[in-house]
Protein backbone atom coordinates (compact mmCIF):
# COMPACT_ATOMS: atom_id res chain seq x y z
CA UNK A 1 0.00 0.00 0.00
CA UNK A 2 1.40 3.36 -0.96
CA UNK A 3 0.25 5.00 2.28
CA UNK A 4 2.57 2.73 4.30
CA UNK A 5 5.71 3.69 2.32
CA UNK A 6 6.78 6.68 4.48
CA UNK A 7 6.97 4.40 7.57
CA UNK A 8 10.11 2.49 8.54
CA UNK A 9 10.15 -1.26 8.02
CA UNK A 10 10.66 -2.12 11.70
CA UNK A 11 7.77 0.07 12.81
CA UNK A 12 5.54 -1.52 10.16
CA UNK A 13 6.60 -5.01 11.23
CA UNK A 14 5.76 -4.12 14.84
CA UNK A 15 2.40 -2.64 13.86
CA UNK A 16 1.51 -5.63 11.71
CA UNK A 17 2.51 -8.20 14.34
CA UNK A 18 -1.11 -9.27 15.04
CA UNK A 19 -1.62 -10.14 11.37
CA UNK A 20 1.76 -11.87 11.17
CA UNK A 21 0.93 -13.88 14.30
CA UNK A 22 -2.26 -15.06 12.59
CA UNK A 23 -0.05 -16.61 9.95
CA UNK A 24 -0.80 -14.12 7.19
CA UNK A 25 1.86 -13.71 4.53
CA UNK A 26 2.89 -10.55 2.72
CA UNK A 27 0.22 -10.93 0.02
CA UNK A 28 -2.49 -11.66 2.58
CA UNK A 29 -1.52 -8.60 4.63
CA UNK A 30 -1.49 -6.43 1.51
CA UNK A 31 -4.96 -7.71 0.62
CA UNK A 32 -6.17 -6.99 4.16
CA UNK A 33 -4.84 -3.44 4.07
CA UNK A 34 -6.23 -2.88 0.59
CA UNK A 35 -9.68 -3.95 1.83
CA UNK A 36 -9.67 -1.09 4.34
CA UNK A 37 -10.32 1.41 1.49
CA UNK A 38 -8.59 4.42 3.01
CA UNK A 39 -9.57 7.71 1.44
CA UNK A 40 -6.78 9.60 3.21
CA UNK A 41 -3.16 8.86 4.05
CA UNK A 42 -2.47 8.78 7.80
CA UNK A 43 0.44 10.90 9.02
CA UNK A 44 1.81 7.94 10.99
CA UNK A 45 0.91 4.68 9.23
CA UNK A 46 2.30 2.47 12.01
CA UNK A 47 0.26 4.25 14.71
CA UNK A 48 -2.83 4.04 12.51
CA UNK A 49 -2.31 0.31 11.95
CA UNK A 50 -1.82 -0.34 15.66
CA UNK A 51 -4.98 1.57 16.58
CA UNK A 52 -7.07 -0.08 13.86
CA UNK A 53 -5.91 -3.59 14.72
CA UNK A 54 -6.52 -3.00 18.44
CA UNK A 55 -10.06 -1.81 17.69
CA UNK A 56 -10.68 -4.94 15.64
CA UNK A 57 -9.28 -7.16 18.40
CA UNK A 58 -11.54 -5.45 20.94
CA UNK A 59 -14.59 -6.08 18.76
CA UNK A 60 -13.66 -9.73 18.29
CA UNK A 61 -13.26 -10.53 21.97
CA UNK A 62 -16.17 -12.02 23.84
CA UNK A 63 -18.06 -10.22 26.55
CA UNK A 64 -16.74 -10.53 30.12
CA UNK A 65 -18.23 -13.49 31.93
CA UNK A 66 -19.21 -15.04 28.62
CA UNK A 67 -18.92 -18.82 28.72
CA UNK A 68 -19.11 -20.77 25.48
CA UNK A 69 -21.98 -19.51 23.36
CA UNK A 70 -24.15 -21.27 22.78
CA UNK A 71 -23.81 -22.97 26.11
CA UNK A 72 -24.07 -26.77 26.22
CA UNK A 73 -27.36 -26.44 28.11
CA UNK A 74 -28.78 -24.13 25.43
CA UNK A 75 -27.68 -26.47 22.63
CA UNK A 76 -29.13 -29.50 24.42
CA UNK A 77 -32.41 -27.66 24.97
CA UNK A 78 -32.52 -26.62 21.31
CA UNK A 79 -31.98 -30.22 20.24
CA UNK A 80 -34.84 -31.26 22.53
CA UNK A 81 -37.06 -28.64 20.88
CA UNK A 82 -36.27 -29.92 17.39
CA UNK A 83 -36.92 -33.49 18.56
CA UNK A 84 -40.22 -32.39 20.10
CA UNK A 85 -41.24 -30.72 16.85
CA UNK A 86 -40.48 -33.96 15.02
CA UNK A 87 -42.49 -35.89 17.62
CA UNK A 88 -39.58 -37.83 19.06
CA UNK A 89 -36.98 -37.42 21.75
CA UNK A 90 -33.67 -39.30 21.48
CA UNK A 91 -35.04 -41.36 18.63
CA UNK A 92 -38.04 -42.72 20.60
CA UNK A 93 -41.50 -41.48 19.78
CA UNK A 94 -43.36 -40.26 22.83
CA UNK A 95 -47.03 -39.75 23.46
CA UNK A 96 -46.34 -36.59 25.45
CA UNK A 97 -44.42 -33.92 23.57
CA UNK A 98 -42.11 -31.87 25.81
CA UNK A 99 -42.64 -28.13 25.99
CA UNK A 100 -40.58 -26.30 23.37
CA UNK A 101 -37.74 -24.09 24.53
CA UNK A 102 -38.52 -20.40 24.56
CA UNK A 103 -36.59 -17.30 25.53
CA UNK A 104 -38.37 -17.43 28.89
CA UNK A 105 -36.57 -20.72 29.61
CA UNK A 106 -33.21 -18.90 29.59
CA UNK A 107 -31.97 -16.82 32.48
CA UNK A 108 -31.53 -13.08 32.01
CA UNK A 109 -27.73 -13.50 32.19
CA UNK A 110 -27.81 -16.15 29.45
CA UNK A 111 -29.87 -13.91 27.17
CA UNK A 112 -27.50 -10.98 27.76
CA UNK A 113 -24.46 -13.19 27.08
CA UNK A 114 -25.99 -14.60 23.90
CA UNK A 115 -26.98 -11.18 22.57
CA UNK A 116 -23.61 -9.59 23.32
CA UNK A 117 -21.79 -12.47 21.64
CA UNK A 118 -24.08 -12.30 18.58
CA UNK A 119 -23.07 -8.70 17.97
CA UNK A 120 -19.61 -9.88 16.91
CA UNK A 121 -20.52 -13.39 15.72
CA UNK A 122 -23.56 -13.49 13.40
CA UNK A 123 -23.08 -17.26 13.13
CA UNK A 124 -24.77 -17.55 16.53
CA UNK A 125 -27.91 -15.99 15.09
CA UNK A 126 -27.81 -18.51 12.24
CA UNK A 127 -27.46 -21.36 14.72
CA UNK A 128 -30.47 -20.09 16.66
CA UNK A 129 -32.53 -19.82 13.47
CA UNK A 130 -31.52 -23.35 12.47
CA UNK A 131 -32.13 -24.84 15.91
CA UNK A 132 -35.11 -22.84 17.16
CA UNK A 133 -36.71 -21.30 14.11
CA UNK A 134 -36.75 -17.67 13.05
CA UNK A 135 -39.50 -16.54 15.42
CA UNK A 136 -37.66 -17.74 18.54
CA UNK A 137 -34.33 -16.46 17.16
CA UNK A 138 -35.88 -12.99 16.74
CA UNK A 139 -37.20 -13.13 20.29
CA UNK A 140 -33.81 -14.17 21.59
CA UNK A 141 -31.53 -11.96 19.50
CA UNK A 142 -33.93 -9.13 18.52
CA UNK A 143 -35.11 -8.20 15.05
CA UNK A 144 -32.10 -5.90 14.59
CA UNK A 145 -29.49 -8.65 15.12
CA UNK A 146 -31.35 -11.06 12.83
CA UNK A 147 -31.51 -8.34 10.13
CA UNK A 148 -27.78 -7.63 10.57
CA UNK A 149 -26.96 -11.33 10.29
CA UNK A 150 -29.01 -11.50 7.07
CA UNK A 151 -27.20 -8.44 5.70
CA UNK A 152 -23.80 -10.03 6.47
CA UNK A 153 -24.87 -13.15 4.64
CA UNK A 154 -24.82 -15.35 7.74
CA UNK A 155 -28.44 -16.44 7.16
Amino acid sequence: MSWTQPEGLRRLAYALRPLIDQGLGAHDIAAELHAWHLDRHPASPAAYLIARLRERAARETTAPGHHGVPSPEFTAAAVRVRGAEAGCVTGVRTARTPEPLTVEDLSRAEVIDLRSAAVTDPGLVRAAVDLLGEEQARRLYTHRLVRQARARGAL
